[in-house]
């Protein structure tokens, strides 16, 4: 059961670095296409946008469906929230 919590608590925090680097990729591109005029740049960063919606929504499943399983508490818990609490 434990490895099963920290397999999927791990899983959780590889979602949201994944998001957290197309986000960030996300804004350099955006900045860039912006000072350049690079509008083919500007539409792959509007295409983007699709992935990390979907990556938020995979984060928010996966931690609530955690909170229902698993009822972890102090340390845990504050993540699984924190994660949650990233989307809009």
């Amino acid at each position: 059961m434990q490895r099963q919590f920290e397999q999927e608590l791990e899983q959780i925090k590889r979602c949201i670095l994944t998001m957290a680097g197309l986000v960030e990729k996300s804004l350099e591109d955006a900045a860039s296409a912006l000072l350049e005029q690079d509008v083919p740049l500007a539409q792959a960063v509007i295409a983007m946008d699709d992935e990390i919606d979907r990556y938020e929504v995979q984060i928010d499943r996966l931690a609530t469906s955690f909170i229902a399983r698993h009822q972890p508490t102090a340390t845990d818990l504050r993540f699984v929230i924190v994660a949650i609490q990233l989307g809009p």
